[in-house]
Formats: structure tokens, C-alpha cells, sequence
């Protein structure tokens, strides 16, 4: 029986650098989304639009396939910290591909915002500069026994950003740090957690990262509220589907693009309930598995927007392109639209053109 979902897949390329050596390692990956990063040095302010601002889609495009530098990687052959680089390329390029804009980010007090930005969007996108070929013949690999991280992984900023709030209120460095990532959330809520946490044996033991993945911390499974669950049901998603992810994530934003981002790591509901377990981290594609490929080039048909300032509130709205026509999805709700706003998406979705 064919899966319907088998035609958003596809495969990654990550190339790994030691920078002392330059030594490398490919590895494959397999995603259903491709996640646009905004840093802020892309945001361009809009001329008469007070915190406003303006982001093109290749920028953003070629910012996620840029080479990311990774701070204190030691060199497993001379020992030095120079550093490591981690570069991504296409290994396939799916029928359908959807692309998921980051416009949710923390503040520094640790609360999360919406971005109020427009988004640059191309009709028409040619991505064939992105598809990677794997490890070149002048190319000398890295020991397979040779980790490709840091030796821990750094603190997020949100996360130094709330400790340093409750530090103010007379605790101790380390149980705030651990309090703020732990409670994942602002400086009330990691204040409440450090009060339920005092008596524990390490509360004010040195903080280390146990893992970059937020899904493997080890922390308390969420409590999560019926009122989110059915938000998310609203979206097309089963009840379990929103229960999982609302344990992985804060907020119902969230759990609607941990979801986007991690369906083929969602246990059926029986293991689940068996297990209660925080979703298993998305690990390299199977190599027996096939994927479809083909052009590079592809043509926006979609689109979900989010309305509403707030990532925990609003409403969620999609938009296709249906006989050369764009049809409004909201809801029980479907009508032509006439302007579709093209520009205040947050998750698009292109098929290729063949």
C-alpha cells in the first residue's frame, strides 16, 4: 500500500569538517520540512513601519544551506579546538517540499515572540546549486570512531537570559540555569520549578548540557491542557498526535511544527501509552529505504498562515493553488481568494516541476 507521505520525503547531505585537519564525514538524514532559520542580521526594517521588517526567500534559502561553524570541536587527530563546520546539501529532492519560516523567537527575558516580518516568497524556486554529491575523491574522511560535536553542548541564550532573572532573587548560578531549561519557560515558571526542585541532591551542581535535542532532556513529562489538545485536533491532527507533541514542546505553535517537523517519530498510540516516553531523536534515513528525486526546480501551490501576535493564540488559515486559482481553507470555510497573502505565511508548500 502506497504512503501518501513517502512524496513530501526526502534526504540530506551533512558535511562534517574537523577545521584542524580538514578531515571530513557525510552523513544522510531523512526530513519532511526544511526549516528557514531568520537570524536577525537578515531582518531588513520596512521604511515607515515601526518594527517591521522585510525577509527574502533566498536569503533565507542559501542562509540554511550556508556552512555553520561549531564552537569548541577538538580535534580527534592533533587535539586542537579549532573548531568543526557543518555544511547541508539536497541528497533528493521531494515531489512536494515544504519550507517552515521561523517566525517564532525568544526575547531576552526568555518569552517567546511572534516575528512581524513579510516574507519575500518566489513563485517559482530553482534549487539545483543545493543538491549535494557526497564525499569527493580529494576528500580524506574522518575516523569513524571521531565525534562530530563539542564536548557539550552550549546554553541557549533564552536560557541564560531567564536564569539571570531568577538569579536576581537571591538562588544560586547553577540551580537558576538548571531551573530555566528544565521549566522551559519564562522567569515565573523556572522560579516555580526551582521552588519544587530545592531539595534535590544536584540542584546546585555545575550545569552541563545533557543533549541539543530538546525532546531528550530528561525532564518532567508536561502536563498538557485539553484546550491545546483540541486547538491542534482543529488543524486536521488526531488527539493523539496533539497530546504527543504538546508534551515535547511549550506552546501550541510549537507543537504545531513539531508536528510538521516529526511525524515519522510519533509512536502509534498503544506504544505510547505504554511508554510515556519523550518522541526518539530523528536519526539518519535508512539506507534500504528508496526516495523519489528528480528536478531541482519547483513552483509554489500552498500555504498555512498564522493570524494572531502571539504564537500561543490565533488562528491558522491555508491557502492552495487549485486549476490556477487560490482557494481559502478556514475552518468549515472555503472560498476564492482574490489577494492571497503570500507574504505572511509561515509554512509553504512547493511541487516539482517535472
Amino acid at each position: 500500500m502506497l504512503d501518501p507521505t513517502d512524496s513530501l520525503k526526502f534526504q540530506t547531505w551533512n558535511r562534517f569538517e574537523d577545521v584542524a585537519t580538514q578531515k571530513v564525514r557525510y552523513t544522510s538524514q531523512e526530513e519532511v520540512i526544511l526549516r528557514l532559520p531568520i537570524p536577525e542580521g537578515m531582518l531588513k526594517p520596512i521604511p515607515e513601519s515601526e518594527g517591521r521588517f522585510t525577509v527574502d526567500m533566498m536569503d533565507a534559502i542559501r542562509g540554511a544551506f550556508d556552512k555553520q561553524f561549531v564552537e569548541g570541536y577538538k580535534s580527534p587527530i592533533t587535539g586542537e579546538a579549532k573548531g568543526a563546520t557543518n555544511t547541508m546539501s539536497f541528497k533528493t529532492f521531494p515531489d512536494f517540499l515544504f519550507f517552515q519560516v521561523s517566525k517564532f523567537a525568544y526575547t531576552n527575558e526568555g518569552i517567546q515572540k511572534k516575528l512581524d516580518l513579510e516574507f519575500e516568497v518566489c513563485e517559482d524556486l530553482d534549487l539545483t546549486e543545493y543538491r549535494g554529491t557526497g564525499q569527493k575523491d580529494n576528500e580524506e574522511a574522518l575516523p569513524e570512531d571521531a565525534p562530530t560535536g563539542p564536548a557539550a553542548p552550549q546554553i541557549p541564550a533564552n536560557v541564560l537570559a531567564v536564569a539571570e532573572q531568577v538569579q536576581m532573587m537571591g538562588f544560586l548560578r547553577n540551580s537558576c540555569i538548571r531551573a530555566a531549561y528544565y521549566s522551559n519557560g519564562n522567569a515565573e515558571v523556572a522560579t516555580n520549578w526551582l521552588m519544587e526542585h530545592m531539595d534535590d541532591a544536584d540542584i546546585n551542581d555545575e550545569f552541563v548540557m545533557p543533549s541539543a535535542n530538546p525532546t531528550a532532556r530528561g525532564a518532567p513529562i508536561r502536563q498538557v491542557d485539553p484546550d491545546n489538545v483540541a486547538s491542534i485536533v482543529e488543524m486536521g491532527f488526531s488527539n493523539h498526535q496533539a497530546t504527543y507533541a504538546l508534551k515535547q514542546v511549550a506552546t501550541v505553535a510549537e507543537a504545531i511544527e513539531w508536528l510538521f517537523a516529526n511525524m515519522d517519530n510519533i509512536p502509534d498510540e498503544s506504544a505510547a501509552a505504554a511508554s510515556d516516553a519523550p518522541a526518539p531523536s530523528t536519526g539518519g534515513a535508512s539506507s534500504s529505504k528508496t526516495y523519489s528525486d528528480g528536478s531541482g526546480k519547483y513552483k509554489l501551490i500552498g500555504m498555512i498562515s498564522h493570524m494572531g501576535s502571539r504564537p500561543d493564540s490565533g488562528h491558522y488559515v491555508a491557502h492552495m493553488l487549485k486549476d490556477g486559482k487560490w482557494v481559502l481553507f478556514n475552518d468549515e470555510k472555503v472560498a476564492l481568494s482574490q489577494d492571497p497573502p503570500k507574504k505572511l505565511a509561515y509554512i509553504y508548500l512547493y511541487k516539482r516541476v517535472v
